[in-house]
C-alpha cells in the first residue's frame, strides 16, 4: 500500500503584475476529478475554497495533493497534465493543481507574497480537513511558494503531512516529511534540499532522451514523479550514497536502508540517495543497484 500523501490537485491561478500586495483576488484553486481520460474541473477562490468539502467528488478521507508548478508553466504543458491524469488514473486521490494566466507573475522574488495568499485560502479548509492527509507538491519556483505556505501555516498551528520539491529553487522543512527530487543542477542549492534528497541519474543534465535543452532534464523530474504515481508498487529504488561517481562504481551497494524516489518515499529516510533509470520509458529499472 502506498504511503498516502494525498492528492486533490489545487491549481492556483494569479493575474496581474507582481506588486507588494495581497494576491487574494487574483488567486484560484482548481479541483480536478473524474476520469483520467475526461478530467473535470471545479474552481474556487480564496474565500470559497473550504467549500470544496461539499463537492460530491471530494473524498473526505482521501490523501489530498496541492500542486504548484514552476514559472513559465501552465496546466496545458504536457508533463503537468501527465501528473494530473496520473493521479486521476489511480482514483484513490483527491487531486488539485496550481495554474496561472500570466506566468510572468511567478518568480522566486514573489514567492512569499504568493504564499501569503495561498495560505489564507487553505487555512479555513485545513481547519476542517485533516492536514495529515495533505501533500504539498511543488515544481521549481512552485516548491518555493509551497515551502513558504507550509511555513506560514505551521506558524498558525497547521502542519501538513508532506512537502515535495521537484528541482526546487527553495525548500524548507515545515512539513512532517520533506523530500526533494533533482534531475537538473541549475536550480540546485545544497542549503535547500529535503530531509531526504533523490538525485536521479546523478541529478544533472542531460537526463535520458535529453540533449542540448536543459529544460528537458528539468522536466524529467515530473516524468519520474508521474510514473511513480501510476505504479502499484515502489518502482524507483535508490541507495544512500555521497556521490554519483561512488554510486556508479558500486561503492554504495552495501549501504542501507534502500529508499524509493517518488510517491513511495518513506518518511523515515534522511540524507542523499542516488538512482539510475532506464534510457526510455518505463523509466523505472526496479533495482537500486547501478547497471550498464
Amino acid at each position: 500500500m502506498k504511503p498516502f500523501f494525498g492528492v486533490f490537485v489545487i491549481f492556483v491561478a494569479f493575474f496581474g503584475a507582481v506588486r507588494c500586495q495581497s494576491f487574494d483576488d487574483q488567486l484560484m484553486f482548481e479541483q480536478f476529478y473524474g476520469s483520467a481520460f475526461d478530467p473535470q474541473m471545479q474552481i474556487y477562490d480564496v474565500r470559497s475554497f473550504q467549500n470544496i468539502i461539499n463537492h460530491p467528488h471530494f473524498k473526505m478521507n482521501a490523501p489530498t495533493v496541492i500542486f504548484h508548478f514552476d514559472e513559465f508553466e501552465t496546466n496545458r504543458d504536457q508533463h503537468i497534465a501527465e501528473i494530473i491524469t496520473s493521479y486521476l488514473y489511480m482514483e484513490e486521490y483527491n487531486m488539485i493543481l496550481v495554474d496561472y494566466q500570466d506566468v510572468n507573475i511567478i518568480s522566486d522574488s514573489a514567492a512569499y507574497d504568493l504564499a501569503q495568499s495561498v495560505s489564507r485560502g487553505l487555512e479555513g479548509f485545513l481547519r476542517i480537513f485533516n492536514p495529515q492527509l495533505v501533500h504539498f507538491l511543488g515544481n521549481g519556483v512552485g516548491a518555493n511558494v509551497m515551502s513558504h505556505t507550509a511555513e506560514i501555516l505551521r506558524s498558525n498551528g497547521i502542519t501538513v503531512s508532506r512537502l515535495t520539491g521537484l528541482n526546487p529553487s527553495r525548500i524548507s522543512h515545515h512539513a512532517t516529511f520533506v523530500d526533494s527530487i533533482h534531475t537538473e543542477e541549475s536550480n540546485f542549492n545544497p542549503n535547500f534540499v529535503g530531509q531526504v534528497s533523490f538525485f536521479i541519474n546523478g541529478g544533472t543534465h542531460p537526463q535520458p532522451r535529453c540533449t542540448g535543452i536543459v529544460s528537458c532534464s528539468r522536466d524529467f523530474g515530473k516524468r519520474v514523479w508521474a510514473e511513480s504515481v501510476r505504479s502499484e508498487i515502489p518502482n524507483f529504488p535508490a541507495l544512500p550514497c555521497s556521490s554519483w561517481i561512488d554510486f556508479m562504481n558500486g561503492e554504495c551497494n552495501q549501504n542501507e536502508p534502500i529508499g524509493n524516489a517518488g510517491i513511495f518515499a518513506h518518511s523515515s529516510l534522511r540524507g542523499s540517495y542516488f538512482l539510475q533509470t532506464n534510457t526510455r520509458e518505463p523509466w523505472s529499472r526496479l533495482t537500486a543497484f547501478p547497471g550498464t
